[in-house]
């Protein structure tokens, strides 16, 4: 299982979704999570959260207290993926297309208790 999530690539967003998660204070964003944007958004399909903001206001902390909403709210819930891209214009290297991609099928795949048919194929096959 885990060569090939490490295959499918070596970019570990999880990782950074921690860190980020790591580094906010207690009760930041719970204002974001109890807004009826945030509670709407969760209620209706096929819509985007947009969540705009200047360089440097919290934007990257903010999401990652979201995403930690999400992966807890969905735990265990095989119908939904929780997945997340981190880009940072530091490390433009590693943010191709490709490897963007990749990193959320490892993200998906990685959800499964059992990594699904279709991405052992892949692995297979190549």
């Amino acid at each position: 299982r885990q060569n090939i999530l490490d295959w499918i690539t070596p970019f570990n967003y999880g990782s950074q979704q921690s860190d980020y998660f790591g580094k906010r204070q207690a009760g930041t964003g719970q204002w974001l999570l109890d807004s009826a944007e945030y509670q709407a958004w969760l209620e209706t399909k096929e819509q985007t959260l947009f969540c705009p903001g200047i360089p440097g206001a919290g934007k990257t902390i903010l999401a990652s207290i979201l995403i930690k909403n999400l992966h807890e709210r969905y735990y265990g819930n095989v119908n939904v993926g929780v997945a997340c891209l981190y880009c940072n214009f530091g490390r433009q290297d590693e943010q191709k297309l490709n490897h963007l991609l990749a990193s959320l099928l490892r993200q998906l795949a990685g959800h499964y208790p059992a990594l699904p048919e279709s991405v052992k194929g892949l692995y297979d096959h190549h």
